[in-house]
């Protein structure tokens, strides 16, 4: 299983703790998934940040499923985030020498 495909299975877990073990220490997150649904942007710099904001984002009532879809290039992941309504997204990351992402970013997966 690549680093993207353990992304999304710790996603889908509500796993918090597997997910900070893919970043590296400090590093660039920014999720626009949302945006086209009328949510402000996720953007937070280091692990303590996205820590705090992930358990936030767990602990919000509602549904919560994550749809793996697959990965290119190795940097690149599709999936689809249901949250009552559908948000179809692609991840792209850069990685360290290590292997932890160090920039991980969100778009809107549109229809081709």
């Amino acid at each position: 299983m690549n680093l993207l495909e353990k992304y999304c299975k710790f996603l889908a877990e509500k796993n918090l703790d597997g997910l900070c073990s893919l970043f590296a220490d400090e590093f660039y997150f920014d999720d626009r998934g949302g945006q086209d649904l009328g949510r402000p942007p996720f953007i937070v710099n280091g692990k303590e940040a996205y820590r705090s904001a992930m358990s936030r984002v767990f602990e919000a009532p509602g549904q919560w499923e994550i749809n793996f879809i697959g990965t290119a290039y190795g940097n690149v992941v599709y999936y689809d985030v249901n949250r009552g309504e559908m948000l179809p997204c692609v991840g792209v990351c850069r990685t360290n020498e290590d292997g932890k992402i160090t920039e991980y970013r969100v778009f809107v997966r549109e229809e081709s």
